[in-house]
């Protein structure tokens, strides 16, 4: 079963990423992300949900911040993404 769960960012960014919960599922077995890139993601900003990060019914979403042809250096903490709306597509049990 596919679920779709759209969330604002977070106020506050902590390195590690931010949790998303999908509660309707006992595990999430699959999920992919995309962002509404609002003014705090600039253009080349990444989003990415590493491997291991989907721990029963929480998908971890980290950003990263700078060109996608220069090696992933995650957004440092503390830094303001709540205008933006990310969006998780997870398939789950």
């Amino acid at each position: 079963m596919l679920k779709l769960k759209s969330v604002a960012g977070p106020t506050s960014y902590a390195r590690g990423g931010f949790p998303v919960r999908f509660g309707e599922f006992q595990k999430v077995l699959a999920a992919s992300v995309s962002h509404s890139g609002g003014a705090s993601m600039r253009s080349g900003d990444l989003v990415r949900i590493p491997v291991g990060s989907i721990a029963g019914t929480t998908v971890t979403i980290q950003i990263a911040t700078g060109a996608a042809s220069s090696a992933w250096a995650e957004a440092p903490a503390a830094t303001d993404f709540s205008d933006t709306v990310f969006t998780v597509v997870a398939e789950g049990e």
